[in-house]
């Protein structure tokens, strides 16, 4: 019979305020401020977390970003309930991956046995009304492999497992985010994702994920350093450095300092210099020489052995006691229940560690041999690869090394099969991205030297991509110059992405000014819309480019109409200063991209329109003439239409029918929208798909190009799809067009092909907010939407198993979220909870078209969530660029956005506009097409 040991109420609370004291005094040593810097957003979501009947929480995030210092801030908050007890464990405490028994031999009182203490513990605590939180801290640090951590967490989730339903006892585990994304793929997820989201429990966050300070959090801990009588001399300083300083560890370790050091250098030199004048103070009693060398020579000891240390086994010195009392006030060691030291945090031990490189039996990394060999070594030991990342981040001259290992990624013949190319090139991506924030300067120093223009040229398409996903964490200084210089020097898939990259800094900062500007005079928009390497035709693309993103529905209607003034005089400019040359490349431009400028156009399509038999262009003409007569479309028209709009392919024929339901609306926007109401009411789940698709995507133009709101009346036509009609919502053309394609497998035929009936309803939804908000209010306000229908059709498809309609739902979500990323991403939680491994497939795929369009927004996203990642899903996602996956197509919104400007600026120009359109549909060939419509004689 198992013996069940006897609780005492007090001696069961000594204990847990004893862990709590040696926890605390542990993490607050380490804080400049006794009173922690409260996180809001992190311990809003522990709230619900505890009121919820979830078992488990996970917090992840980087090293020393306050996930411990969240747990005492929890206590804290807390400790005015006498219901809630915490049990703070620190797992590099455990000496085996057993945390049921070390739980028994420090709460359990008589009993021996781990199940039984746990279980008695359980009975007191439903006895007395309590709930114990046992925060287990430092997951990452119980073991230096992930495989120690991964044992660890399975025996964990076997307590929980043993626990019972609702049980009182509730875990709380922290893990760096790097540490997680190993772990996570080695467990059992379906068991995982049974423990930690349970039916019901909607608002329970299984898992979630610290960051470094926001803004607010980050001026308050600036107003207490005031406070706190310390000279800070140079405020300036301390704002440019404010992405270094919002590093919670950063800001603790060197705030002291602060008014003596220069934050516009790097943040690792900062670092160093701060640990190095920390480490002068022991100078009566070693040299610094001497313990810096101790202490790196310590750091690789414990890292391969015992994590704890005796400090005269390293540095011999008379003294030593002072020198180790020195150390642990100076918060670099902490003393182990045992009277061992061990490093008071993994960022000094990965910093020690980092210095040890080069050294005796530390790692040699200084050569692409050497960190080939490294990566191959030490690939699943997370604190091992971020001291790497740190090594090169003090040694600036090493740099070279990365640069010699990034060519050797994309030359073949060069890469030694000895390392894994993804893990070589995810490392020294990470690096890059990381100089970005701690010394910008030497990125792009080191980018120039990369795209110099000797070589620039010569350098794989592949690679000048991957560093167009670097150059984005610039500033846009920077960046803007290093990716004109691929602009100038490239005329692939390279170009193209840099271009798209450039125009959204533009756009960012035209959209944050709220004064008129010169588009051709003020910097930095003259070296944009203005640049003297680029020919006339392509100055005007980029005015096309700006009006394509900032229509009626992107921006608010006193923007809207500043844009309109301030860059419509520019494309009328370029317009009338067209050259022979210029007409040809831009003609040669929309051939060889028509795929991407028009959905699923030919060029060879194109080429037969214009060379097409008079009777189709006859139809066309009539048409355009009754509309210039002030006319609505009529039913004979429509049945005209249904020659061009039911087949698989869109040729120019079917553009020309969308644009004629827009002029139409011009003349009548009332009678042209009942006109559309009723040939949709005509339709039923026989219509032919590409039918309903082309209907729902003109209701899309009539709204932008009028400038008329979306509401719930047309939610109807929606519905009928999604309800009522899966034959048609589940069509799948991509099966047939992928054959343009050459993709073989399905789910890519299907994912990569445009067709999406219902993804107008995407392109339409946020406009409302949008419109009420200046851009800056936009960019800061929560962008979640509210009462979404696919939202809730989504949840509905995904509960019920339908994974073929939630998959269509997903795939207009992909086209929506390059167009609105701020409410997209919004989506993303719901689809990742899934465990279906098409719903998987797609969420990854969303993912990884996001990161290579929106980097910043996916990086953020992934650690604002916590989103957990297979190593194979990150290099889907950072690594691996398939140049046809989520090509880049401009979507129907910028199309409209584009008819929008021309109907507007061209209003009072209503019968040189038709004559260009017949112009246009006369011509017998594009080059004629175009050369008519820009020449002088078309709108004066």
């Amino acid at each position: 019979m198992r013996f069940s040991p006897t609780i005492i109420e007090k001696l069961f609370k000594w204990r847990l305020e004893y862990f709590k004291e040696q926890f605390c005094n542990d993490h607050l040593s380490l804080t400049f401020f006794k009173k922690p810097i409260a996180r809001k957003k992190a311990e809003t979501q522990i709230k619900d977390f505890l009121i919820s009947k979830c078992p488990l929480l996970i917090i992840t995030g980087k090293s020393g970003v306050g996930k411990s210092i969240i747990g005492i801030n929890t206590y804290n908050w807390q400790k005015t309930s006498d219901r809630n007890l915490f049990f703070f464990i620190k797992a590099k405490s455990l000496d085996k991956p057993e945390l049921d028994v070390y739980i028994a031999e420090s709460l359990g009182g008589i009993g021996s046995e781990a199940a039984s203490v746990i279980f008695s513990i359980e009975n007191w605590l439903v006895e007395t009304n309590h709930n114990l939180i046992i925060f287990l801290d430092g997951l990452n640090e119980y073991c230096s492999s992930t495989k120690g951590c991964v044992d660890l967490f399975r025996n964990t989730l076997r307590l929980i497992l043993q626990l019972k339903p609702n049980s009182p006892i509730r875990l709380i585990i922290t893990i760096r985010e790097e540490v997680w994304h190993k772990v996570y793929q080695d467990v059992d997820h379906f068991f995982l994702n049974t423990i930690l989201r349970r039916e019901g429990e909607d608002k329970a966050y299984s898992i979630i994920n610290i960051t470094s300070y926001s803004h607010e959090e980050f001026n308050e801990a600036l107003s207490r350093l005031s406070d706190s009588n310390l000279n800070v001399l140079d405020k300036t300083a301390i704002l440019m450095g404010y992405e270094q300083l919002r590093d919670p560890f950063f800001f603790n370790a060197i705030c002291n300092k602060i008014d003596t050091m220069d934050m516009r250098q790097s943040l690792s030199h900062i670092f160093e210099y701060s640990i190095e004048d920390k480490l002068a103070t022991c100078g009566n009693i070693v040299h610094i020489n001497l313990i810096e060398s101790s202490l790196s020579n310590i750091a690789l000891k414990c890292f391969s052995g015992n994590k704890t240390f005796t400090l005269t086994n390293f540095c011999r010195v008379s003294n030593s006691d002072d020198l180790e009392q020195k150390l642990i006030d100076l918060g670099f060691i902490t003393r182990t229940d045992e009277g061992k030291l061990r490093f008071s945090h993994d960022r000094y031990h990965e910093y020690f560690l980092a210095k040890s490189f080069g050294f005796g039996d530390a790692p040699n990394i200084s050569t692409v041999q050497g960190l080939q060999n490294f990566i191959v070594d030490h690939k699943d030991e997370p604190l091992m690869i971020s001291a790497a990342k740190m090594y090169f981040l003090l040694n600036p001259d090493e740099m070279n090394t990365l640069e010699g290992a990034l060519y050797t990624c994309f030359e073949n013949d060069k890469y030694d099969s000895l390392v894994s190319k993804d893990a070589l090139f995810l490392f020294i991506k990470e690096v890059l991205i990381e100089l970005s924030i701690d010394n910008p300067s030497l990125l792009n120093s080191l980018l120039e030297d990369v795209l110099q223009k000797e070589r620039i040229k010569e350098l794989k398409t592949e690679l000048i991509r991957s560093i167009n996903l670097i150059i984005v964490h610039l500033p846009r200084e920077n960046g803007m110059h290093l990716f004109q210089k691929i602009i100038h020097n490239r005329e692939d898939l390279s170009s193209l992405e840099a271009e798209i990259f450039l125009t959204d800094y533009i756009l960012d900062y035209y959209c944050s000014l709220e004064k008129e500007v010169n588009l051709l005079s003020d910097k930095p928009f003259a070296e944009y819309f203005n640049d003297p390497c680029l020919p006339v035709w392509k100055k005007m693309v980029r005015c096309f480019s700006f009006v394509e993103k900032l229509g009626p529905f992107n921006q608010n209607k006193l923007e809207h109409e500043k844009l309109i003034k301030e860059i419509s005089p520019i494309i009328f400019l370029y317009a009338n200063s067209c050259s022979e040359n210029d007409y040809k490349s831009l003609a040669d431009y929309i051939l060889k991209f028509c795929n991407r400028l028009f959905f699923n156009a030919s060029s060879i399509e194109i080429q037969e329109f214009f060379n097409d038999n008079i009777r189709t262009k006859e139809f066309f003409i009539s048409l355009f003439e009754h509309l210039k007569s002030g006319n609505i479309l009529e039913k004979n028209h429509y049945e005209g239409f249904k020659n061009y709009i039911t087949k698989i392919g869109n040729n120019c024929e079917f553009h020309l029918c969308k644009l004629a339901f827009i002029l139409s609306s011009k003349n009548d926007l009332e009678k042209t929208i009942e006109f559309w109401k009723n040939i949709f009411e005509s339709f039923n789940e026989y219509t032919p798909p590409e039918e309903v698709d082309f209907m729902l995507a003109t209701l899309l133009y009539l709204l932008v190009v009028n400038e008329v709101l979306y509401t719930h009346d047309f939610d109807t036509y929606f519905k009928r799809v999604l309800e009522d009609w899966p034959q048609i919502l589940e069509y799948a053309p991509g099966l047939i067009r992928s054959r343009w394609r050459n993709m073989s497998d399905d789910f890519d035929k299907i994912f990569e092909d445009g067709f999406n009936p219902i993804a107008s309803y995407m392109y339409l939804q946020p406009v409302a907010r949008r419109q009420l908000l200046s851009y800056c209010q936009y960019q800061k306000s929560c962008h979640f939407i509210e009462n979404s229908l696919y939202y809730s059709y989504l949840n509905n498809f995904l509960e019920n198993g339908e994974i073929s309609k939630a998959l269509r739902i997903i795939h207009a979500l992909s086209s929506h979220i390059m167009l609105w990323p701020e409410e997209g991403f919004s989506y993303l939680p719901l689809i990742a909870k899934s465990n279906n491994p098409l719903i998987r497939r797609a969420y990854i795929r969303m993912l990884s078209e996001c990161y290579h369009r929106y980097p910043l927004q996916t990086l953020q996203y992934l650690r604002t969530y916590g989103c957990e990642l297979s190593d194979d899903e990150i290099g889907k996602l950072k690594i691996r660029i398939d140049p046809q996956i989520g090509y880049r197509q401009i979507e129907d919104l910028e199309w409209a956005n584009i008819a929008h400007f021309f109907l507007t600026v061209l209003f009072n120009h209503r019968n040189q506009f038709y004559n260009a359109l017949k112009k246009i549909i006369e011509s017998q060939s594009l080059y004629e097409a175009i050369k008519w419509v820009f020449s002088p004689r078309s709108f004066h």
